[in-house]
């Protein structure tokens, strides 16, 4: 206690973020609760770091806190994009809940953070450039449009567009920031091994044999997905392929997944999670592996999950990536939007899809089912005709309950399916 590792700080680069991740798929969102006070608390600190340098808004340093004398490690580590880490826990939690009071506590801060690189971009052409962030700690200037920085600050503007749209503020702000977002430069790519993979930067580094910085515009900046540009999808693929970080103290916790979110084949995650989390846990299914602290605990909940449902590209995914042949079920797993989805599948069938809408926004379903499958939709359990299409976007309304199931499957069925064991 008297000589704590990382002097008890915030290490905000992946370190103190991750551990949270996991809390929102799952339903869990108030074993959150406890993320958003030290970031918030340092914005003074932030802003003033900011200004010593010259910059607008807030900068925030890779170590920050504990209050009131902050970090004994003041090293910049040449890293600037540590409050874009901050708010990647802060934009999940609003994006899964759209909670408008939450909404109100978070954007002073994400405000702030997105006036920083609102500034700090520096124009080339018609693109801007993230110059001089160094991908991993420590590495020296230049360093130019980092991969892990895009997608980072995408995830940051996108965020504070949202919010302030959400709120009605800033609309001038908002432009600019919209600006920044259109404009910023793309993920830098190469080929390796024969294989077209991202670069870790456009200037400086190329690759790393450790760590998934790689791989971090899709997890957690989630900026990559099956909704992607077919092209960029592929780039990502290949590069989670190239990586192979299945077993990285500093890395499983995002790579795993990312992993899941591109596609890769499932059953080859699952092999490597089972063989990781033998090779990784004490009986009682505690994670030991490196990587500071419990940053890994989120590589089992948030894989699985991203397996079962995804969600941040507007359109919710059920078995997004599961292995062909396998049962699976979930129940009230959170999805983007607000959502609540269970659903079961069984010989490579979808039995049905519960969606609980908590906000009363419309909602976008990939269907898993069949192509040419008549489906049948019930409304708070009453019938609202037929769906079809291989998307169905559907309106709701706050607290309301969807089923869906195959047409000619009762309502009174699709209870009862739910009652069932695998």
């Amino acid at each position: 206690m008297n000589d704590p590792a990382w002097f008890g700080d915030y290490t905000l680069n992946y370190n103190f973020e991750t551990p949270f991740y996991g809390a929102f798929p799952t339903n869990h969102v108030e074993l959150a609760a406890s993320f958003d006070k030290p970031v918030i608390d340092w914005l003074p600190h932030a802003q003033a770091q900011a200004m010593s340098h010259g910059w607008k808004g807030a900068f925030y340093r890779v170590h920050i806190g504990p209050l009131p004398n902050g970090s004994a490690d003041t090293n910049e580590w040449n890293q600037k994009s540590m409050g874009a880490w901050a708010a990647t826990v802060m934009n999940m939690h609003y994006y899964y809940t759209l909670d408008p009071a939450y909404a109100q506590s978070i954007y002073p801060t994400l405000k702030q953070m997105a006036v920083f690189w609102e500034s700090y971009l520096v124009k080339n052409g018609d693109k801007y450039d993230i110059v001089n962030d160094a991908q991993h700690e420590g590495d020296p200037s230049p360093q130019t449009n980092g991969i892990m920085s895009l997608g980072l600050v995408r995830f940051l503007l996108q965020g504070a567009i949202d919010l302030s749209t959400e709120l009605d503020a800033d609309p001038t702000m908002r432009q600019d920031w919209q600006d920044r977002l259109t404009n910023l430069s793309p993920f830098p790519t190469f080929t390796r091994n024969g294989t077209l993979v991202f670069r870790y930067t456009e200037v400086g580094r190329d690759w790393n044999n450790g760590n998934a910085i790689g791989s971090q515009a899709i997890y957690p900046s989630l900026q990559v997905g099956l909704s992607s540009d077919a092209a960029l999808l592929k780039t990502a693929q290949n590069t989670i392929t190239e990586m192979g970080r299945w077993s990285d103290g500093n890395g499983t916790d995002t790579f795993y997944p990312a992993a899941a979110i591109v596609g890769h084949d499932p059953a080859d995650i699952l092999t490597h999670l089972e063989g990781w989390i033998r090779g990784n846990t004490y009986p009682n299914l505690h994670i030991h592996t490196g990587g500071g602290g419990i940053e890994n605990l989120n590589t089992v909940p948030a894989t699985i999950d991203e397996m079962l449902l995804q969600s941040f590209q507007g359109k919710i995914r059920p078995f997004a990536n599961w292995p062909a042949g396998t049962s699976g079920r979930f129940g009230d797993l959170r999805a983007f939007g607000a959502f609540l989805v269970s659903s079961d599948i069984r010989a490579n069938v979808v039995q049905y899809l519960r969606v609980i809408s908590e906000r009363g926004r419309p909602v976008t379903i990939v269907n898993p089912w069949p192509a040419g499958t008549m489906l049948r939709l019930y409304r708070n359990g009453m019938d609202a005709g037929p769906l079809t299409g291989a998307e169905l976007t559907i309106p709701t309304s706050p607290g309301e309950g969807l089923h869906i199931a195959p047409d000619g499957t009762s309502y009174a069925s699709i209870l009862s399916k739910m009652r069932m064991s695998l």
